[in-house]
């Protein structure tokens, strides 16, 4: 009778494990599927940021005053 419960508990797992196994497979799929139909956004509207150009000589140059800033402090 033990073993019969303990082979009936083993099937129930196996059975719990492939209906996991298979959720994740079918919401893998339908996730796939519909983030391949979706068309990218080309514009981004809304936001309200900006971007400034940095001036490279001039980030050069902080960088190098706030060096000798901390190399005195």
């Amino acid at each position: 009778m033990l073993i019969a419960c303990r082979h009936s508990i083993q099937n129930n797992m196996n059975i719990l494990i492939l209906l996991v196994i298979t959720m994740f497979v079918i919401t893998a799929g339908y996730v796939g599927y519909h983030a391949s139909q979706n068309q990218p956004v080309k514009e981004t509207k809304g936001h309200g940021m900006e971007f400034e150009t940095l001036d490279v000589e001039e980030s050069i140059q902080t960088l190098q005053s706030l060096r000798l800033d901390k190399s005195y402090a």
